[in-house]
């Protein structure tokens, strides 16, 4: 992942334009490959500008947040225009994905969509026991507590016919897991039963 983020970052280098990391991880994206913001942003800030480069501090979301834009010598950083610019969500992300697949290829390329399939049965699991308050970055960043989150971990368990005690039996069962990890364990485990 960190060679594709920095070949796109590279791209935009070459090409001259005016770029966050919102920017660069939204091309990713549109081109079928899931990256956090997040990550493109660590890679950014350890990639060394080009000469002619420079970076800028600039209000985004409607002056709400702050991003470092990345731009040309001599372009000023008012000509950045995309300054209300949203991060593509995984939802629209997913969305898009299965769109641009053709029945023929979803035929032959199926590993992707029961993964994604795991992933929505897995967060309905979590809307079901009412974790609505949890905003989708956090489910799919956020940390859970398997202790505090028993109904959810036996809601998942009874969806998908598993034993998280008899699975971690040979090995120490986790405290702490992200949500999107849990989507990664259930996967994990699944695979292990085929």
């Amino acid at each position: 992942m960190k060679e594709l983020i920095k070949e796109y970052i590279a791209r935009s280098f070459q090409k001259n334009e005016l770029f966050t990391s919102v920017n660069i991880s939204n091309n990713i994206k549109r081109d079928g490959v899931w990256v956090r913001n997040r990550d493109v942003a660590k890679e950014l800030r350890n990639t060394y500008l080009p000469v002619m480069y420079q970076k800028t501090t600039i209000d985004v979301n409607n002056g709400q947040n702050k991003a470092t834009l990345y731009h040309p010598l001599g372009t000023p950083a008012d000509d950045y225009t995309d300054n209300n610019i949203e991060a593509i969500s995984y939802k629209e992300w997913q969305i898009k994905n299965l769109e641009n697949k053709s029945d023929e290829t979803r035929e032959t390329d199926t590993e992707p969509f029961k993964l994604l399939s795991i992933r929505d049965r897995v967060f309905k699991q979590i809307e079901k026991i009412g974790l609505t308050n949890i905003d989708e970055d956090t489910l799919i960043e956020g940390n859970m507590n398997m202790s505090q989150n028993i109904d959810l971990i036996r809601s998942i368990e009874k969806e998908f016919d598993l034993d998280f005690n008899k699975e971690f039996r040979n090995k120490p069962e986790p405290d702490i897991i992200k949500f999107g990890g849990l989507v990664d364990l259930v996967t994990d485990i699944l695979k292990e039963k085929k």
